[in-house]
């Protein structure tokens, strides 16, 4: 019984081919842009122009950080890790250990309460 259930198994999996076979298979003839494509890339180049660039960035002073760091979660994070490492260092009396966590919590506590 199990070595049947196993060739069905089997053969099941050489017979239907999954996804990632699938997505193995042979590319196009050709890699070159169709005409649709260059055409719609012409438009996007022509509708952005430089000069409509530079007008619609902002003249504030402020700098925005795109990457969003210092948030109150990686503070809390950063918090968590910190009191991990003080309490680590004290159990295993490293001095080395207990600053460094004292130093990650600070900078937790720094980006949480900034």
């Amino acid at each position: 019984m199990r070595l049947l259930s196993l060739s069905v198994l089997f053969a099941a999996t050489l017979l239907v081919p999954s996804r990632a076979v699938s997505a193995q298979a042979a590319a196009p003839a050709s890699l070159r842009a169709s005409s649709v494509q260059l055409a719609s890339l012409a438009t996007m180049r022509s509708e952005a122009s430089p000069v409509a660039v530079e007008q619609r960035q902002p003249t504030a002073l402020l700098v925005v950080d795109p990457y969003n760091h210092g948030t109150r979660k990686e503070g809390m994070a950063l918090m968590l890790v910190g009191a991990a490492g003080i309490i680590t260092g004290l159990i295993i009396d490293e001095p080395a250990v207990t600053i460094l966590g004292a130093g990650v919590g600070g900078l937790g506590l720094y980006f949480h309460l900034r």
